[in-house]
């Protein structure tokens, strides 16, 4: 099993940062995240899945996280706590 990381979000900023659009996350950790958004680009109405870092409560955070993960074919996501951000990493196969 590896991991994929999604996106994290920000407690005191209550912001979502996609995992591609953040510079301290190596690129192929964000390979899944940037793939699924260059397919948004391709698509209308998809702009929470191509803006690099946005307005956003925990619950939707947590939705995206999701949503993105069975996009991705993940067997989970986990959240794991970084002071007071919470990073969304998939369970890849």
């Amino acid at each position: 099993m590896r991991g994929q990381a999604i996106g994290s979000w920000s407690g005191p900023d209550e912001t979502w940062m996609w995992a591609w659009a953040n510079d301290s996350i190596h690129g192929a950790f964000s390979a899944e995240s940037a793939r699924l958004r260059d397919l948004a680009k391709q698509e209308r109405g998809l702009a929470a899945m191509t803006t690099g870092k946005f307005s956003a409560l925990q619950p939707l955070a947590t939705e995206l996280a999701l949503h993105t993960a069975a996009l991705m074919g993940a067997q989970g996501v986990f959240p794991g706590p970084a002071g007071k951000t919470l990073v969304f990493i998939a369970a890849m196969k």
